[in-house]
């Protein structure tokens, strides 16, 4: 053997001894960590998927949560994993109830908490609604956005002051304000939070920022638990080195599907993995000349470089495979495999291949690879759609392959690779998707949109801005926009572009030419946009059209002419009443300047003979939208009063919301004077006129009274005997009858009844006839009131569906009344209170049944009289009757010729008292007697009625 074999000999025994003491040395670490517990509580986050979440099932699962059950495997230890929210997940850590929580690694955190090696790196992304500018931190000034407690977001921005922070519980809390619109932001884990977007279905949400705050991300201890952390520390490297935290990260840590742009966020990183490979594919060529004599060296180094471009492959997404076109099969890379979701049972022939191509996209596909791959010996370059074998889950996969032909000619084999794309297309969509949504926002735009070169050349124009003028698009490419303009000289047009390319930026009035010729005034924003390096690459604008507007404001100009020399007075005023404009008219009556009457409320006229009723009826009617016409008598400023005639209208805006008031007023005063004047010679008239007709009234009146009242008494002189002894006989009748008919029927009964009612009632008819056409003797005497009232309820009973309610002092003295009269009185007011208690119009609305009065009867002294009060609830007296209550004759009743309560107020007068009456239509009446109080020592007096 020579030298350098030997050299050779040692380097590889070197080399071996060194793989073996790096291979067995976590285990030699593991060895010496103490370590006495063995089960571990660990928090887990709910909203952090893909990490870790709570499953379907009620399971937590996620990357973390594998990752720790595969070392809670190899370190004999068992970790117990509690769902909860983040802010509940670092209390418990604080108070010792969770041993681990999976965390973001910062310096601050690190003085706090003992941390492991980092298992993954954690960027945070801005998630907003799309009506909020926001596309970085810096853009979040102004806008209410939402922070998750104990956030590494919160932590960040904690002196940020220029927007308003929300402080969320969870995500779930955040990602909802966000979508009804009570924040315009949410800062969150930028894959945790895609997850959430996709599984909460929030189609008004977006994430506009992305890769902010890359920080590590590990598990995190109480201080002091370093045990724990070492050996976390060992098994992670031992299942880095073993390959399956690569299989684990491959599972789970997929690219979010929502995230835009992500490959030329990613470019420094495949860039730095490519050249990875490419010096991996250096020294591996090296180590394959150096070791190519020794089989036992050259098979550890392809080993070596198969796990390192397994790694390449998988950190790109992409397998590769080998397609053995003699043997109609193909072989692949585990990578591979994985984007196919195929293990080795999988058939991997042309057919197995088609099989895993989309339904829609199989035969396409095939006739691709036979006519032109094979047909034309071209090279594989497509995209197309594939359905994991796995769990059905479409997928994007580019494929490359090169043909391989032998020295005939003839067809070998393929190789290439086929690369995991689903996030890029995904990412292409969402980017096709948003430039559609804002095509379709500029062309619906109801402004008109444009975009011109540095030239002021038209590059676009959206429909609106070509309608507006008249044009087509088309017509308006490539013109310069000088050539559309209708007033101002160009060079001022090119002045003001010129101007914006240097950062200005107002709104200013542009006449535009139609292409009809005519005129159209639009409102022209214009904006200069510059390159990176600060080079004026054109102009973006905004046309908004006010065409009409300014025709509107040149009607308002003649109409503004037309009130300036108006002859009569107009006050237009706010909603609230203040003056904003007068005209001359209004200056020259009044004599308040303009600038006296601005800003004032036209109550500086006011002379304070307008009521406060009649200013409300004004303004009630004029904000209901109505319009108010009536005269005001005002006060000018040197004092003088004078009259107006006013109409005052509201002012609505196109929604019909009322904005302003209009007054139009004339000055009526001389008008007025006059009409003073013809009304005081016609008031005067009228009331000779009315005095000369209530004489003549008020005598015929008294003729035909007096008239009636002489006929009245010979009547009832004459036949009030003869009447009287026929009712005797109708009444002994009847009692005969009851009597002797006890078991009749009850409609015999019950006309028995009337008859003996109405000869009762007509009986009482002869006797006011009689009491009110001759002179009686009054015959007074002491008596108590008591006996009285119950003497009337003896001869007057009170129908049994009215309650009666009596209040008579036990000490009212006795008063000096003639006892029959006033039986004769109360009973007159009982029957009358009890009349109109049963009444059809007291009734209830049940016709069989009529509503319950209350009759109370209350006597007092008061002023050396009594006080007797007959009160009812009945259906009352109208107004108009009041005056008439008294007069004989007089009733409202079917029955009855109208003398009860002249009788009444007859006998109370002959017995030294006064009767009276307060009463208002339904809500019952109330009749008071004055009647005087005996002296201590009764006695008799003979009096004659004066009357």
């Amino acid at each position: 053997m020579s030298h350098y074999d030997e050299k050779e000999r040692r380097a590889l025994f070197v080399f071996i001894l060194v793989f073996i003491l790096m291979a067995g040395l976590p285990s030699l670490v593991g060895a010496q960590t103490p370590i006495e517990q063995t089960e571990y509580v660990v928090a887990i986050d709910v909203e952090y998927a893909p990490y870790e979440f709570v499953d379907a099932s009620g399971k937590a699962a996620g990357f973390t949560v594998e990752l720790l059950t595969e070392i809670g495997n190899q370190a004999g230890l068992t970790f117990r994993f509690v769902p909860m929210n983040w802010p509940d997940a670092v209390a418990g850590l604080d108070d010792g109830t969770v041993d681990l929580v999976n965390m973001i690694q910062t310096p601050e955190r690190a003085q706090r908490y003992e941390f492991s090696e980092p298992h993954s790196q954690i960027v945070q992304a801005i998630f907003s609604t799309p009506s909020a500018d926001i596309t970085d931190l810096a853009s979040l000034r102004g806008y209410r956005v939402a922070l998750q407690q104990n956030d590494i977001a919160l932590e960040k921005l904690a002196d940020r002051t220029d927007f308003e922070k929300v402080i969320v519980h969870s995500k779930e809390e955040g990602f909802l304000m966000l979508d009804a619109g009570d924040v315009d932001a949410f800062l969150a884990a930028e894959q945790p939070g895609l997850a959430l977007l996709q599984h909460y279905q929030l189609q008004q949400v977006n994430i506009t920022a992305a890769g902010l705050f890359p920080q590590p991300f590990g598990f995190a201890a109480r201080k002091g638990n370093t045990a724990l952390i070492t050996l976390l520390n060992e098994h992670l490297q031992s299942l880095k080195n073993s390959g399956a935290y690569d299989a684990l990260t491959d599972q789970w840590l997929t690219r979010p599907a929502a995230q835009s742009h992500w490959l030329v966020r990613y470019q420094s990183q495949v860039l730095a993995v490519s050249l990875s490979l490419a010096v991996l594919a250096i020294a591996l060529a090296a180590w394959t000349l150096l070791l190519r004599q020794v089989v036992r060296k050259r098979t550890q180094a392809l080993r070596e470089s198969e796990k390192q471009l397994q790694e390449a492959q998988t950190i790109a997404r992409m397998g590769s495979y080998l397609f053995d076109f003699s043997a109609e099969t193909w072989k692949s890379s585990a990578v591979l495999d994985r984007i196919f979701g195929i293990d080795e049972n999988f058939e991997r022939s042309t057919a197995g291949w088609a099989a895993l191509i989309h339904p829609d996209d199989r035969q396409y596909m095939v006739d691709y690879l036979t006519r032109e791959v094979i047909g034309n010996r071209a090279r594989f370059d497509k995209e197309y759609r594939i359905i994991r074998n796995n769990d059905h889950v479409e997928r994007w996969v580019h494929g490359l392959g090169e043909l391989e032909f032998d020295a005939g000619g003839n067809l070998v084999s393929m190789l290439g690779t086929i690369q995991d794309i689903t996030e890029s297309k995904r990412a292409e969509e969402v980017i096709r998707r948003s430039d559609e949504k804002y095509r379709r926002v500029v062309e619906t735009a109801n402004e008109g949109i444009f975009f011109l070169d540095a030239d002021t050349r038209i590059t676009f124009t959206n429909q609106r801005m070509a309608l507006m003028l008249g044009y087509t698009t088309e017509e308006m490419l490539g013109q310069k926009l000088e050539s559309f303009l209708a007033e101002g000289p160009l060079s001022e047009s090119s002045s003001q572009m010129k101007d914006r390319a240097q950062g200005m930026d107002e709104v200013y009035e542009q006449c535009f030419k139609t292409k009809d010729g005519g005129k159209h005034w639009t409102l022209m924003s214009p904006r200069a946009i510059f390159d990176s390096d600060g080079n004026l690459e054109g102009f973006f604008g905004m046309l908004t059209d006010i065409h009409e507007r300014r025709q509107v404001e040149e009607k308002m100009r003649q109409l503004s002419r037309a009130v300036e020399q108006s002859p009569v007075s107009i006050v237009i005023t706010d909603i609230h009443g203040v003056i904003q404009y007068v005209n001359p008219r209004f200056t020259h009556i009044t004599g308040y300047t303009l600038e006296e009457s601005l800003s004032q409320n036209p109550r500086m006229l006011k002379s304070g003979e307008t009521t406060q009723e009649g200013y409300k009826q004004l303004w009630d009617t004029v904000l209901a939208g109505g319009e108010w016409r009536g005269e005001f008598h005002n006060r000018k400023k040197n004092g003088e009063l004078y009259w107006e005639s006013a109409s005052i209208s509201p002012v609505k805006d196109n929604s019909g919301r009322i904005t302003h008031f209009l007054a139009v007023k004339e000055d009526i005063t001389e008008r007025k004077r006059t009409e003073e004047q013809l009304a005081a010679y016609a008031e005067h008239l009228g009331e000779l006129v009315d005095e000369r007709t209530r004489e003549l009234r008020n005598a015929q009146e008294q003729l035909v009274r007096q008239e009636r009242l002489a006929l009245l008494g010979q009547v009832a002189g004459s036949i009030g005997h003869e009447l009287r002894n026929p009712l005797g006989v109708i009444s002994n009748a009847i009692y005969f009858l009851k009597l002797a008919q006890p078991n009749a029927n009850d409609k015999v009964k019950e006309y028995l009844t009337i008859i003996e009612n109405e000869a009762r009632a007509s009986d009482k008819i002869i006797t006011d006839l009689l009491d009110f056409t001759r002179l009686r003797s009054v015959d007074r005497e002491a008596v108590p009131v008591s006996d009285v009232i119950h003497e009337t309820f003896e001869r007057f009973p009170v129908p049994l569906d009215i309650t009666v309610a009596l209040d008579i002092p036990a000490d009212l003295p006795k008063i000096f009344v003639d006892p029959h009269n006033l039986v004769q009185v109360l009973g007159n007011l009982t029957l009358n209170a009890c009349q109109a208690m049963t009444s059809p119009a007291s009734t209830s609305s049940n016709a069989d049944q009529p509503r319950k009065g209350e009759l109370t009867i209350s006597a007092a002294l008061q002023d050396n009289l009594v006080r007797m009060n007959v009160q009812d609830t009945g259906i009352g007296i109208p107004a108009e009757n009041m005056a008439k209550l008294f007069e004989p004759l007089f009733t409202t009743k079917i029955k009855g010729i109208g003398l009860g309560l002249a009788v009444s107020k007859k006998l109370v007068e002959a017995n030294g008292g006064r009767i009276e009456v307060k009463s208002e239509a339904g809500l019952g009446s109330t009749f008071t007697l004055w009647l005087p109080v005996a002296e201590s020592s009764s006695r008799r007096v003979n009096e004659r009625d004066p009357h």
